[in-house]
């Protein structure tokens, strides 16, 4: 579901742009490339994330003081 909402969002604004320059009123440019290359950061951004919340996540539960 992360993956779908990543990809929805970077492809709704692409859409924007192509929206707003049929109409003149943005100087942007529908790119598929943009689409490719925000999806790949988006994915890395998750994955670095996970990798984060997995090493701090693991490191509060062992210091966390139990009665």
């Amino acid at each position: 579901m992360n993956i779908i909402v990543g990809f929805l969002s970077t492809l709704l604004i692409e859409i924007f742009q192509l929206i707003l320059n049929y109409f003149y009123l943005g100087y942007r440019v529908f790119d598929v490339n943009d689409i490719i290359l925000n999806f790949i950061g988006y994915i890395l951004g998750l994955i670095i994330y996970i990798i984060i919340k997995f090493i701090f996540g693991r490191k509060i539960k062992l210091l966390s003081i139990k009665n």
